[in-house]
């Protein structure tokens, strides 16, 4: 019996250290509106579990839909620039800020690969910029040659420190299942010393 005891114990304190080392991605859920063209920006921006002003070392992943009536593209790696400077992206608790009031020069913004340099995609500023200028939050969309659609931009005016996304705590999880665990292996040596007793 303390050889399963103590297998489970190991098989408990493995799980804990995987749960621990996926913790250190932590996923951000992204919703932003602009509501001059009614472009909706969903999805996920992931880092490396970095607390504090973060830089482009520190996103390990995006994966986002800019939906609206003329358009629907996909913002990921495989499609898209990030482009990351300044102090202004900050991960404090569970939420990822932008701070849009510091009028430093701060972007962050995503350029999808298949558009002529100069065009934005989706470009966040706290400083003066030609195209996406201070306190700004910019979609942008070059015309469309095979039906002469018109260029299709969006912007809304942000003041301050804006929360981009937020996620989940999850060491919240990860406790639980522990004690759960835990409750489990005590009940099993319980059950073990009952048995020999009798």
């Amino acid at each position: 019996m303390r050889a399963i005891i103590v297998v489970l114990t190991a098989l408990c304190v493995s799980l804990f250290s995987a749960g621990a080392s996926f913790a250190k991605v932590t996923t951000y859920i992204v919703n932003v509106f602009f509501p001059v063209e009614s472009i909706n920006i969903d999805g996920i921006i992931a880092t490396d579990g970095k607390m504090g002003v973060l830089s482009q070392a520190d996103i390990v992943d995006f994966d986002m839909i800019a939906g609206g009536a003329m358009i629907g593209i996909s913002i990921n790696p495989e499609e898209t620039f990030i482009s990351l400077t300044g102090d202004d992206l900050v991960a404090a608790g569970r939420d990822l800020t932008f701070d849009y009031g510091a009028n430093d020069g701060g972007i962050l913004s995503f350029q999808w690969k298949f558009l002529p340099l100069g065009y934005l995609f989706w470009c966040n500023a706290s400083g003066g910029q030609d195209a996406c200028s201070q306190g700004i939050s910019l979609f942008g969309f070059p015309p469309n040659d095979d039906f002469s659609l018109p260029p299709i931009e969006s912007s809304v005016a942000l003041a301050g420190t804006v929360v981009l996304g937020s996620v989940p705590e999850p060491a919240t999880w990860t406790l639980m299942l522990t004690g759960f665990t835990w409750l489990g292996l005590c009940g099993l040596a319980r059950a073990a010393k009952e048995r020999r007793t009798c």
